[in-house]
């Protein structure tokens, strides 16, 4: 576990840095390039900027994933004020060792700040994969699922403290 998490901290190839108001631009160009097929096709900038600020609006905090210098993701927190629900939207294209990276950096540098509250994260199957791998590394603990919870399917849950976790 800690061998791995050390290794990604030693390379240095992913970044979390907060999101500023000129990585709308950023966002955009990579509408425009296809790389966000979550958004509907044929958006204009201004449906896309309201988008985008909806986003942000509804979120508490906003960051940008880099890895080896390139954006590669966007990063959506909501917060209780204890309990912490990350969201990213990688781009498309990007490659599973830089997810890989990003999602170790993120669960890491949490663990590593003596974080108090909780960190939930909740996953379909078609990505449990990922964070499986964190629980392998020591960064995630597997919490549970609902059934059902999600249209598409199974929630799986994952937390990075698992202190009055109850299900």
């Amino acid at each position: 576990m800690f061998n791995a998490v050390k290794r990604v901290q030693e390379k240095g190839l992913t970044n979390i840095r907060c999101f500023e108001p000129q990585d709308t631009g950023l966002l955009w160009g990579v509408y425009k390039n296809g790389r966000l097929p979550q958004l509907a096709k044929g958006l204009k900038a201004e449906e896309f900027s309201g988008h985008i600020q909806f986003l942000i609006g509804s979120h508490n905090s906003h960051w940008i994933v880099e890895d080896s210098g390139v954006a590669v993701g966007a990063m959506f927190i909501r917060t209780d004020g204890w309990t912490i629900q990350p969201h990213v939207e990688f781009f498309k294209g990007v490659s599973p060792a830089a997810i890989y990276r990003s999602y170790m950096t993120f669960f890491s540098d949490l663990k590593g700040k003596d974080f108090q509250g909780q960190c939930e994260v909740r996953c379909l199957e078609n990505v449990r994969g990922v964070f499986n791998r964190m629980v392998m590394r020591g960064v995630l603990e597997y919490v549970g699922e609902i059934k059902e919870g999600s249209p598409s399917g199974t929630l799986y849950i994952y937390c990075s403290n698992k202190k009055g976790v109850q299900l």
